[in-house]
């Protein structure tokens, strides 16, 4: 109690200096002494465990990926350290937040995050949407390193903190590292079954191309043969996601990327246009699929022939794109310009869902783990639909220690 007693002290006095001085580092001091709070209080009721978890426990590897190479995948973006709370909508009309949306933090909403810790029940979870999209495919595939994430992360214990997270499911993360800089954080307010998302990038946004192309990192770029970035990271290093891409189109690898964002389609309208003859495989939501249409003068309003023209835009190979859309309950829309297909998803009670946060990462981590071992379009779809809806039901994209999919190719009808 003693500890405990302090830390609440410490928290008074911080919040003392705030009304002094509200910048980005009394923000990360004032979280810093949360999560303290958060430990102390998991070490009280034994359930240490559960955030420092062996690789060994973890991994659950199966026969079907054991032919798989170490390092097949390779993926690039922003690691983050998610606070996750439930909120009233009234916190997002404060904040002018809305649902279902993602933005980046400016000065204006550097004091939410106070707002969210100090008077919200925060759960801090390895996030980043590339980050946590590999996670749930290295989960799913359980064979050690079969992934590899590059990100930015801070000299800090919050650093410390996404690098165990990874080393549970035993993915390879190899993470430059900003000594002077804050490790990138991200708001997750959840409203009833929808989120609200913002992104403190700090060092996240600091990776440089320059680490990308160092022999011992390159040579991991030179083993891969898929490629998935988030179009999150195009704010952070545009210069390394045209290297990868550039690599894998000259060695006939699969490049692939996620529109992550309704903003991200509006303002990297130029850059996507760029990448677009590289992209093998695109993720999305349906209102990413509107966003992205619009800024490239789309002007058909029909779903499906939006996918069917984004998957027909010019490519630099002679292989086919394929778009994949996702729509929450909605069933998923697949297509490479010629075959348009749904597949539709077991829908989950309401008092089963936690909340939606990292479900869409998830079902990217679920396919990929499919794509990579060569399996069919129906099989990576129900492998993605499976991750998502044990995500859906759990606070943030938090795995449980085993993976006990089947794939079975009845996925994609089986409710979790």
């Amino acid at each position: 109690m003693m500890m405990m007693g302090r830390v609440c002290e410490l928290r008074a006095i911080l919040l003392k200096m705030m009304y002094l001085k509200i910048n980005a580092d009394s923000m990360y001091i004032y979280m810093c002494v949360c999560y303290m709070s958060h430990i102390w209080f998991l070490q009280s009721n034994h359930l240490r465990q559960q955030l420092y978890v062996s690789s060994s426990q973890r991994t659950n590897s199966r026969k079907e990926f054991c032919k798989l190479k170490t390092g097949v995948l390779v993926g690039i973006g922003n690691p983050l350290l998610d606070l996750e709370a439930d909120v009233p909508p009234e916190f997002l009309k404060k904040w002018k937040l809305k649902e279902d949306d993602a933005v980046l933090c400016n000065d204006k909403l550097i004091p939410m995050f106070f707002d969210l810790v100090d008077n919200y029940k925060v759960q801090f979870i390895a996030g980043g949407s590339t980050q946590n999209s590999l996670r749930v495919a290295q989960w799913m595939i359980g064979k050690p390193h079969s992934v590899t994430y590059f990100g930015c992360i801070g000299g800090d214990h919050f650093g410390h903190v996404l690098r165990v997270k990874a080393e549970e499911v035993g993915m390879n993360a190899i993470y430059q590292i900003r000594p002077k800089e804050k490790t990138g954080t991200c708001a997750t307010c959840i409203v009833g079954q929808s989120r609200s998302l913002c992104a403190h990038l700090a060092a996240a946004n600091l990776f440089s191309v320059d680490y990308l192309e160092l022999q011992e990192n390159w040579k991991l770029i030179e083993k891969a043969r898929y490629f998935y970035v988030a179009g999150f990271f195009m704010s952070s290093c545009l210069p390394a996601i045209y290297k990868i891409a550039e690599h894998a189109d000259n060695a006939s690898k699969y490049f692939m990327m996620n529109l992550s964002a309704t903003f991200i389609c509006s303002t990297m309208k130029e850059h996507f246009v760029r990448l677009f003859p590289y992209i093998d495989v695109l993720f999305g939501n349906e209102k990413e699929a509107f966003e992205i249409a619009k800024a490239l003068g789309f002007e058909s309003q029909c779903l499906k022939e939006i996918v069917i023209c984004i998957a027909n835009i010019e490519k630099a190979s002679n292989r086919s794109r394929l778009v994949v859309v996702t729509q929450g309950p909605k069933p998923v829309i697949i297509s490479d310009g010629s075959m348009f297909q749904t597949y539709p998803v077991p829908q989950l009670a309401d008092e089963r869902i936690v909340d939606t946060s990292g479900t869409g990462d998830a079902f990217v981590g679920g396919f990929l783990s499919q794509f990579i071992a060569e399996r069919s379009i129906e099989e990576c779809v129900g492998a993605g639909i499976w991750a998502s809806q044990v995500i859906l039901q759990r606070s943030g994209c938090s795995l449980p220690d085993l993976c006990d999919y089947r794939d079975d190719g009845k996925q994609a009808g089986r409710v979790v």
